[in-house]
């Protein structure tokens, strides 16, 4: 998918290793640089002093002050350098690697399929990674989105969320509820209309207004298959669960708070 601009990101967004420099006389500091060089495996600690030294956040995200967040959409990727994308797609394979057929025959989610429960558990490990950004979070999280569909990995539905289970296709098509963040229809056209316009616009589209590009027996082919299976619910919901979690990534601009909300629209309970 092809990026799209959105606004004035910083022109390097590649996350740097921390001088000892920077780290100054305050105990907030000397704090995260003793966690970062003493323990460098305590990352819980790391990211939580992360979040609250100034100095850190130029060391995390190249920048001096408050860091780089996601609060537009769609993301804007163009300003990660061509090397470190390719760094970042490396990681995407490595998440997924584990899902595939080819991984090791000892690991119990060698199956060759993916379920969503799988699938928000590699957000949440994207979200805590402590060597990233949230611009490269974002796009580490769309090129396992991607990765999935070139793989054709199967995605099992078995713990998503019953409403938002595709109406006409099920399992076979996941891909409202799974997006890239640089996404032009929900992550540009209808995240940045207002709720109510969104709403109107998603039920419109699987009504079929956005259906006049296709040939004319594609689109009699279409209205057919609505008159005898009727509106896609599963897809009206899966639109708008996905809204909900866009909002919650733009409202703070980290891609932890739409790992959680995207959880709460997407993967059913244990106790469902």
């Amino acid at each position: 998918m092809a990026d799209k601009p959105t606004g004035d990101a910083p022109a390097n967004n590649s996350a740097r290793a921390l001088d000892r420099g920077q780290v100054g006389d305050g105990q907030g500091k000397a704090d995260l640089a003793q966690s970062l060089y003493s323990k460098p495996e305590d990352f819980r600690r790391t990211i939580g002093l992360a979040q609250n030294s100034a100095d850190s956040m130029k060391a995390f995200d190249g920048t001096a002050g408050a860091p780089q967040l996601v609060t537009q959409l769609p993301a804007d990727f163009r300003s990660i350098p061509e090397e470190r994308r390719k760094e970042i797609a490396g990681m995407a394979g490595e998440l997924l690697r584990p899902y595939t057929n080819k991984a090791d025959a000892n690991n119990r989610d060698a199956d060759g399929k993916i379920s969503f429960g799988e699938i928000g558990t590699i957000m949440d490990r994207i979200a805590k990674r402590p060597d990233l950004s949230e611009l490269e979070k974002c796009r580490l999280w769309s090129d396992v989105r991607i990765g999935m569909g070139k793989m054709g990995l199967p995605i099992e539905d078995s713990d998503q969320v019953p409403k938002m289970i595709d109406s006409w296709h099920g399992k076979k098509d996941p891909w409202h509820a799974l997006i890239t963040l640089d996404d032009g229809y929900h992550g540009n056209r209808l995240i940045n209309m207002t709720p109510e316009k969104a709403t109107q616009a998603i039920i419109d589209h699987e009504n079929g207004a956005d259906n006049g590009h296709y040939p004319l027996w594609k689109q009699v082919g279409w209205q057919a298959a609505k008159i005898i299976r009727g509106v896609n619910q599963g897809d009206i919901e899966s639109s708008e669960g996905q809204l909900k979690a866009l909002r919650a990534l733009r409202e703070t601009g980290m891609f932890s708070d739409y790992a959680k909300e995207w959880k709460k629209q997407f993967v059913r309970s244990k106790s469902d």
